[in-house]
């Protein structure tokens, strides 16, 4: 057995032991973390795909991303001893979602019939392009057509995961819609996958609430994980088949990075953003509204982005063509930032956001859990891309806060989310 593949397991093996020492539970954030980057570093090496196997630096990174995640989770992290968590500090404002809701729609909807037109002209698998040339125009508009109408129908399927797991179903059909919407104008996945993630994330952290029925409707999961299918075989799976397309879009993206490290100086990871990237949900904002206000030439974290990875790339071995942009993983932002410490740096910041989010919760403030509910999406894109990079991060937070509202009594309150 390699080496490289004995380490993967012994880190597997030390991150649910000491997980199941420290909270008598296997499933945490830290060790669904480890899981998964172990599987995608392990079904790198496969040679199946015909793409470029990605270098032992490569697997050397994401072990110290999986030790320090580990690390400081473990260490941040309470455990409670707490056999349920009675109380709910905040209810959802459902009145406000329905409104942003209702906005979204009506700014999606010329696109989305666009979309349609598209579809019907060229078939699903060669529309995507079209949508984003007719999705193109000034910047403010493709901000908002896409980052704040992406961000509300994200902010509603949190909430929506959280409160479907409780068995209300007030913002399923919201949820749906924002799904179906989005993935259709512009042609992408992770709506849906992100929304599989949420559902499965709010089982997870609400088991605890006793004072609710917590269920895990497999039929939900089945018909998400369906359509995920279906919308992959409609956009072409070429001759990778299914399986290896999802193959692909997990593991591309370590081949992708590879191809990166081979020729830093084209893909910039010589041009040190310091900080920005790893905190683009901050420093992004900032510099939109300074750009609005004082039409200031800032670039911001997204464009430093888009500059390097919107360019087709091939990662393919052995005279095989697979072109690959986008899904760099979230590795390369933090190498952007500060260099191979930006790992450290990056990893240690999301696990602790996450530690200190899960502290909070079992305090019973329910706005954290909507939150570790996201961040839990994060995690599960983070072998793809970095969801924090761009405003929608922000957008999707700051919606989260608005339409969560203190309980005035919070002893009695039961009912919501």
């Amino acid at each position: 057995m390699k080496l490289d593949i004995i380490v993967y397991i012994f880190l597997l093996f030390l991150s649910f032991s000491i997980t199941f020492l420290k909270f008598s539970s296997f499933l945490k954030i830290n060790t669904l973390y480890t899981l998964l980057w172990s599987l995608v570093g392990l079904l790198s090496k496969l040679d199946f795909l015909e793409i470029v196997k990605p270098s032992i630096q490569i697997h050397i990174f994401i072990w110290i991303s999986i030790i320090v995640f580990n690390s400081i989770y473990l260490f941040l992290c309470v455990s409670s001893k707490a056999k349920e968590i009675p109380l709910l500090k905040y209810k959802v404002n459902y009145s406000y979602i329905y409104i942003l809701n209702l906005i979204a729609f009506l700014i999606i909807a010329p696109l989305f019939f666009q979309a349609c037109i598209g579809i019907m002209q060229s078939g699903f698998s060669n529309y995507r392009g079209s949508i984003f040339e007719l999705a193109s125009g000034s910047d403010i508009s493709i901000f908002i057509n896409r980052v704040v109408v992406g961000a509300i129908f994200d902010a509603t399927a949190v909430i929506a995961a959280a409160e479907i797991i409780q068995g209300r179903k007030k913002l399923l059909k919201w949820a749906i819609a924002g799904i179906v919407l989005y993935t259709i104008t512009y042609g992408g996945r992770y709506s849906i996958m992100n929304f599989i993630a949420y559902y499965v994330a709010a089982y997870l952290l609400l088991q605890k609430y006793k004072t609710f029925r917590i269920r895990l409707k497999k039929r939900y999961l089945i018909l998400g994980m369906i359509t995920l299918i279906m919308v992959t075989i409609g956009r072409g799976t070429g001759e990778t088949g299914v399986l290896g397309m999802v193959v692909l879009y997990f593991v591309g993206s370590l081949s992708y990075l590879q191809v990166i490290l081979d020729h830093p100086v084209q893909y910039g990871l010589l041009d040190y953003t310091h900080g920005g990237m790893t905190f683009a949900f901050i420093v992004e904002p900032v510099a939109l509204l300074l750009k609005f206000l004082f039409h200031l030439n800032i670039d911001t974290p997204s464009y430093h982005f888009n500059i390097y990875m919107q360019p087709f790339s091939n990662i393919g071995a052995y005279s095989n063509v697979v072109m690959y942009n986008n899904n760099s993983t979230f590795l390369y932002n933090f190498l952007r930032d500060f260099g191979v410490i930006g790992i450290a740096i990056g990893t240690a910041f999301i696990s602790g956001l996450c530690a200190i989010l899960e502290n909070s919760s079992k305090k019973g403030n329910n706005r954290s859990i909507l939150l570790l509910i996201f961040m839990f999406g994060v995690i599960i894109s983070s072998t793809m891309k970095y969801s924090l990079l761009t405003s929608k991060a922000t957008i999707i937070i700051l919606i989260i806060l608005w339409v969560t509202r203190k309980q005035k009594n919070i002893t009695n309150s039961k009912e919501e989310v």
